[in-house]
């Protein structure tokens, strides 16, 4: 195997190294392999024979995650030969979805390697189902968005409007007259429910604000103001919130 085929794959897990590696370098130690062999200058066998597997990573996957990676590789293999590299790549760029799920490329490229042994690959065919493999997980890394933090939408903006009336006397001692204190609803404002800053002139001395009040009708917002005194004018007032 030539140095370029090397440097591809410095970085690939050891499970993988097995199906690279056919002529059983010392790197084969990390997979599974039963027989005997010698091995000569460089790695090469000299004689003996040898059964290679590929040997699962250790870390454990969701089984939504590993059986989609395998659905993924299975339809990748189905291809014409010619054609599978191709189809790894796209099938590998569409996992990138569960890398947020905790996916790695490791699981990826364990299945091109049990897919490989089984289609009967040569070393050079898998070595490009896994360039193929790393390209598309890359690539596809790049092309998805960076997930971005949700801002909340800004709140409708919002106002204080003031109802006021005049209120006079009820005319005799010892009277409740109940008065009404309305302010509008302008057109394509709604009312928050919300209502503040209750004011009396006379300080609610022989005078009261209600605290069952008229629902808003949509067109105005009221209060209840229960006017105790014969004789006294006062000014009332409040304030209430529209948003819109």
């Amino acid at each position: 195997m030539g140095k370029a085929a090397l440097s591809v794959i410095d970085n690939f897990p050891r499970a993988m190294l097995c199906i690279l590696f056919g002529t059983l370098s010392a790197l084969v130690i990390g997979c599974d392999n039963q027989g005997k062999v010698d091995i000569g200058k460089d790695g090469e066998i000299t004689q003996g024979t040898a059964t290679l597997k590929c040997t699962k990573p250790q870390r454990r996957y969701a089984s939504d995650v590993d059986g989609a990676v395998s659905a993924a590789v299975k339809t990748a293999g189905q291809a014409a030969t010619g054609d599978v590299s191709a189809k790894v790549k796209s099938e590998v760029v569409k996992l990138q979805d569960y890398s947020q799920q905790g996916l790695d490329v490791d699981l990826i490229l364990f299945r091109i390697c049990e897919m490989s042994i089984n289609r009967g690959f040569t070393n050079e065919q898998t070595i490009g189902l896994f360039n193929a493999a790393l390209a598309g997980w890359v690539g596809g890394a790049k092309a998805s968005p960076s997930p971005q933090a949700q801002v909340p939408s800004a709140a409708p903006a919002s106002e204080w409007l003031t109802a006021k009336a005049t209120i006079p006397g009820c005319g005799d001692s010892g009277c409740y007259k109940p008065a009404k204190v309305c302010g509008p609803i302008p057109a394509g404002k709604t009312y928050t429910g919300n209502s503040r800053n209750f004011v009396d002139s006379f300080n609610l001395a022989w005078g009261e604000w209600e605290k069952n009040n008229p629902l808003p009708d949509g067109s105005q917002v009221c209060r209840w103001f229960i006017q105790h005194s014969h004789n006294v004018t006062r000014e009332v007032s409040f304030e209430y919130e529209l948003a819109g």
